[in-house]
């Protein structure tokens, strides 16, 4: 998944709150890599919430490497992966996560739930 300058990366979850890390390279023009960064927060009901935003200039896109997002309630909750470029929402990924339950990306995997132990 390379986001570009019209693409972001947005979570929505239908109830509850989530927790998010993603670790991420940013690249500019010369395809120059930057150090690896990461970025956190929380996640609220309904709303759509910019993990990764479009990329802006000298910056041209992100690479995301990993990312998690933890389900910290008491109760299931539908996590939706999604890409926008402002016209347009496109489905990643949809998974239904359990109380404590973790959804994991790996830049080589793609999208995977962890199981509660």
């Amino acid at each position: 998944m390379i986001l570009d300058t019209t693409t972001r990366l947005e979570v929505q979850i239908d109830t509850g709150s989530a927790d998010y890390t993603f670790d991420y390279i940013a690249y500019n023009a010369n395809n120059e890599p930057s150090l690896p960064s990461t970025v956190r927060g929380v996640i609220s009901a309904s709303a759509d919430v910019t993990v990764l935003p479009i990329p802006v200039s000298p910056i041209v896109r992100f690479d995301p490497l990993a990312g998690f997002i933890y389900n910290r309630g008491t109760a299931s909750i539908v996590c939706k992966i999604k890409t926008d470029d402002g016209t347009t929402e496109r489905m990643q990924y949809q998974k239904t996560l359990e109380a404590g339950g973790t959804l994991q990306y790996n830049k080589n995997i793609g999208w995977f739930r962890e199981a509660v132990v």
